[in-house]
């Protein structure tokens, strides 16, 4: 994959000449050179990297990355959730994915169906099976509108903000 944009077309032709060392070459009175941009110049994009780490070293720098990653979302009024990737730029952070690091539940219980504590078991066997697959977060759909809704923080849950989920099919 290539990590750079060459822009060799937008640029001043690769010929041109410095001031002062024309002038110098022909004897006469050095003027201050003008700098003149090289023929190409190659923009770095920004790069998606795993945050696996690799070895020692990666697993040792983890927790400041993560850190500094928190700071800056934290700053631009956001949250980190469960980062699987962090995009840079060089060494600047950039932003972050999370791709299938936060298995979301979205769930259905018959509102007719007035029997609360079937719903808390279902809740409570979901809990159980992702505890056995060694998850250890997950998110929860739950419309602002839900008879569940007021009752979340008090089953353990911590609200992430209000966002719209949007699907995709691939």
């Amino acid at each position: 994959m290539n990590d750079t944009l060459d822009i060799r077309d937008n640029l001043p032709a690769a010929d041109a000449v410095r001031q002062g060392d024309a002038a110098a070459a022909d004897g006469g009175a050095t003027t201050p050179a003008v700098a003149v941009a090289p023929p190409f110049v190659r923009l770095e994009r920004a790069k998606l990297i795993p945050l696996q780490p690799r070895d020692a070293a990666d697993a040792e720098a983890l927790p400041a990355t993560l850190h500094a990653l928190q700071m800056q979302a934290a700053d631009d009024q956001h949250i980190v959730v469960c980062p699987t990737h962090i995009m840079v730029k060089g060494h600047e952070i950039l932003g972050y994915l999370s791709l299938g690091g936060l298995p979301v539940v979205h769930a259905w219980f018959d509102s007719h169906h007035k029997h609360a504590l079937d719903s808390l078991k279902m809740i409570e066997t979901g809990e159980a099976i992702f505890a056995d697959k060694g998850v250890r977060q997950f998110a929860v759909a739950c419309a602002e509108h839900s008879p569940f809704t007021p009752h979340m923080e008090r089953l353990g849950f911590t609200k992430l903000g209000t966002t719209v989920l949007w699907t995709k099919k691939l």
